[in-house]
Formats: structure tokens, sequence, C-alpha cells
């Protein structure tokens, strides 16, 4: 029922967006739910913990005796002795056998019991290795598709640049028209706009670059019409002062359990140096044409298939141990392998935590960081716009020249476009750390 569910969930998920895709824009967090939804390492993470659930309940059976039948039915020719009359055959002889036998290992080191909680261990594992894909997953969509925004703006800019060009363009042709300007004055304002238009064209592919990589990371096919919705404010990540709980991050769980996987797996080579003790049973019952008995004619004829059934029958019983004396020393030698494999783990968790730790913290900063920049930029903007707008009557008027506006005008585009990846890198930044948190 729970597949069924899961399945039918899947299919309503791809519907709606597929209409998604034609009605409205994409949000960011349809585009990460679509991902989460299509994304193949996520799924193979799930087949893995399938097939680990599979060992674990495996690993409880272990408990259980194992019981195995069989039968034979045969025959032999030539001098043979027969298992049921201990007398040698000389002829055709037809022979069967019936058995039953089990056998339980009540001891052998608790090597099943550590097994089990290995295997346990992988099954739990698989939950934070799903986490973790998850988290990264979400952090390259969200890469990608503050990447498409900010092109788009970028684009956006360019174009205005390319209109203010074109304005100045027309201005000239209206000037020299009329015989107040030369014409050589025109030349310069051609090439810049030229220039616009080769920017505002690569600009637009670099767009429809970045929306195909968002596409597929989503596992979507390209669509040219695929729009997503604008992030127009920042929102100020809380909590950036307090102190943050890293133990439940699911890299340092994983990173734990792996430790005791390691120390379960030393109990397990322990438990080879023990005895082991099972008990074993069977039974079983043959019949033999070689098994004869005399007739009141005087003739020796085979007894009877039920009758030999019934006098064949057999039962065992046995207890068996077995006790490791000399192992040409593989056991210690293995378990001074794991000890060390041990305190190689719990070195790389310690160092793991830094890392976490120290990226934590750089995370923190660049939030801070990313949010005075885009302040401290937007002033900057709008002190380039005003020196932009005095500059155009300057050159107007005939105060200064064009090469001087256009410098003017690409120190505004500049500005513009480190205020836009300014705003970007700031969302990126709390939206990162936002993962890691939650």
């Amino acid at each position: 029922m729970r597949i069924i569910l899961a399945i039918l969930f899947t299919i309503s998920l791809s519907v709606s967006y597929c209409q998604l895709g034609n009605d409205i824009n994409w949000t960011l967090e349809q585009c990460i739910d679509s991902a989460l939804v299509n994304n193949y390492s996520i799924q193979t993470v799930n087949v893995t913990s399938d097939i680990s659930n599979v060992k674990l309940k495996n690993a409880k059976y272990s408990y259980l005796p194992s019981l195995n039948g069989g039968a034979t039915h045969g025959y032999n020719w030539g001098q043979t002795i027969d298992p049921f009359t201990n007398q040698f055959a000389t002829s055709r002889v037809q022979y069967n056998n019936f058995y039953l036998n089990s056998s339980l290992v009540l001891f052998s080191g608790l090597q099943n019991y550590y097994t089990q909680k290995v295997n346990k261990a992988d099954w739990q594992s698989q939950v934070y290795n799903k986490r973790i894909e998850e988290r990264n997953l979400k952090i390259q969509i969200t890469t990608a598709y503050l990447q498409v925004l900010l092109n788009n703006e970028i684009n956006i800019r360019l174009e205005e640049q390319l209109k203010l060009t074109h304005i100045q363009y027309q201005r000239i042709s209206n000037l020299i028209e009329t015989e107040r300007e030369p014409s050589h004055k025109l030349f310069k304002i051609i090439a810049e706009e030229e220039t616009d238009k080769y920017n505002v064209l690569k600009s637009q592919n670099d767009l429809n670059y970045a929306l195909l990589l968002l596409q597929q990371l989503m596992n979507k096919s390209y669509d040219s019409n695929f729009n997503i919705v604008t992030i127009d404010t920042l929102n100020q990540t809380n909590n950036l002062e307090n102190e943050i709980d890293i133990s439940s991050f699911p890299e340092l769980k994983l990173s734990d359990l792996t430790i005791e996987k390691q120390e379960l797996s030393i109990q397990i080579v322990k438990g080879r140096l023990y005895p082991t003790l099972s008990v074993n049973g069977s039974l079983g019952t043959g019949y033999s044409e070689n098994s004869k008995y005399l007739s009141p004619t005087g003739e020796l004829l085979p007894k009877v298939f039920n009758t030999q059934i019934d006098e064949n029958f057999y039962q065992s019983a046995s207890l068996s141990l077995i006790v490791p004396i000399l192992n040409k020393n593989t056991t210690n030698s293995q378990l001074q392998i794991n000890r060390l494999e041990l305190e190689q783990l719990k070195l790389n968790n310690k160092k793991q935590r830094l890392e976490i730790q120290n990226k934590l913290e750089q995370l923190k900063m660049d939030v801070t960081n990313s949010n005075s920049q885009y302040i401290s930029l937007t002033a900057v903007v709008k002190t380039n716009e005003v020196n932009y707008q005095n500059s155009q009557i300057q050159f107007e008027n005939g105060i200064i020249t064009y090469s001087r506006l256009l410098e003017v005008k690409n120190r505004l585009y500049k500005a513009q476009s480190n205020l836009i990846q300014s705003k970007y890198r700031a969302k990126m930044n709390e939206l990162i750390l936002d993962y890691y948190l939650n």
C-alpha cells in the first residue's frame, strides 16, 4: 500500500509540474521538489536502503536452524556393499534413500549478533546518506536557479545600456542633419551600439545556457519557454550570533555510525577466537533390493518396500564443538588492522567536525559580509546614476565629450553589475546556511 501511494504521489507531482511548466512560472521550491522526485542519486540511495533492509532481515534469520530434506532413487551394478544390509551385491540392485537433517549453531562467539548490529547500522546510514544527497541537490538547484536570475538581470541592464546608446545615436543623427555637429561624431556611437548589441546577445546566450543547466539538474528536457519566479528581497538569516549544534548533522551521524560499525566488526573478528558449539540432527530411511527374506517356497525375495522403510528408519543427534587452536595468526592480525582502522576513523571524525564547524563559520561570515556589501553597493549605484544623469546633461550642452560620457556609462553598468552579483551572492549564502541548519 505504501509503494502504491508513493507511485501515485510521484505521478501527481510529475503531472502538476508539467502543468506548471506550461502555465505559470516555477518557484525555487517547486524546482527543488521536482528535482528531489526525479533525481537518480536519491533514487539510488532509496534502492540501497532497501538492499540494506533485506540484509538486516536476513541477519535476523541466521538465528534459525537449517532444515534440509532429500530423496534418492538409483541402481547399482557390479560388486558393492549395500548400506542397508552390509552385504556385497554383485547384480543390479535398486535402492532408495529418504532423509531430513537439521543443524543449529548454539554459540559462535556472538558473531551472528554483531553481524545483525552491523547490518542495522548499514540500514540506518542510508537515512543520513539520503539527507546529504537531498541537501547537496538543493544547493545545486538553488545555485542554478539564482544563476538564471542573475543572468536575466544582467541581460536587462545591458538592454538598458543599448537603449541609452541608441538615444545618443538618434540625438547625434538629428544634430548632424541640421549641420550642428560634424558627421564623424557618429562613428564612435555606432561602434558603441554594435558593442552593446553583442553584449546583449552574449548575455541572452548565457541566460539560455543557465536555464538549460537548471532543467538538466531537474532531469527535464530543455524548454525555451521555461520561466522562473524572481526573488526580489534578501531575508536576513536568524541566529547568526548563536552557537550552532553540529551533532545532528547527517555527515557526523554517518561518521558516528561508521565508527560503530567498525567497533562491531572488531567484535565479529573476536568471535572467531571462541569455540563454536552446534547441535545436529537427522532422520532417514531407505530401501534396497539386496535386503531379502526366505519365502515359504524357499526362495530369497526382496523385502517389501513399506516393510523396509519401517525397519530402516533411523534417527541421530549430535553436539559439535570446534575449538580454534592455530589459524596462522590471521585472526589476531585482522584484529590489529581493524583496531588501527578504528583509530583512523575516529581521527577522521574529529577532522570532519572541525571542517563542518569551519564551514559554518565561513558561511555565517559570508552572509554578514555579503549583506553589508549589498547595502554599500546600493549607495554606489545611486551615486553613479546621478553622475550619469549629470554627465548626460553636460554632454548635451557640449561641456564634455562622448568619450567622457561613455566612461561614466560604463562605470554605471559596472556598479549595477556588482550590485546584482552581490545581491545573489548574499542570497546564495543565506540559503546554503539555511540548508545546513535545517
